[in-house]
Order: C-alpha cells, then sequence, then structure tokens
C-alpha cells in the first residue's frame, strides 16, 4: 500500500489514470511484487477485464519470488 499524494509514483510505474474526468492523476488498481534487489517480478494492472487480481495467484506468485 503506497500514499502517493503528488502522483509521482503512479506516473512513473504507468498506472496513472487519465482516461476518466473525475479519476485523473488516480492509480488504478494494481499490484506489483518485488524481489530482495527491488526488481519488479510479477506485476497485475485492473483492466474492465479483470477489475480485482486473483487473490491466490498473488500469493502463489508473492511465495514464488520469496522463495527465488
Amino acid at each position: 500500500m503506497l500514499a502517493d499524494f503528488e502522483r509521482t509514483v503512479v506516473t512513473e510505474w504507468g498506472v496513472r489514470r487519465d482516461d476518466v474526468e473525475g479519476y485523473r492523476g488516480m492509480p488504478r488498481r494494481s499490484v506489483f511484487i518485488l524481489d530482495r534487489n527491488q526488481v519488479v517480478r510479477w506485476t497485475w494492472v485492473r483492466s474492465q477485464e479483470q477489475p480485482l487480481p486473483n487473490f491466490e495467484e498473488v500469493i502463489a506468485e508473492a511465495k514464488k519470488v520469496a522463495a527465488g
């Protein structure tokens, strides 16, 4: 979870919404799993087809990354 009041992180990570009036600058719901070296190993970003992540998949991917 992240607080990004100036919207710099959502812009840099490519999840900033500018497509709908009223949501400009807000982040799209997203999940990033990073390894111990801070390398992104898995990403999920909300889409119309999948408005919520598959939580079991997120946990499984996090366990894989944690195991190395």
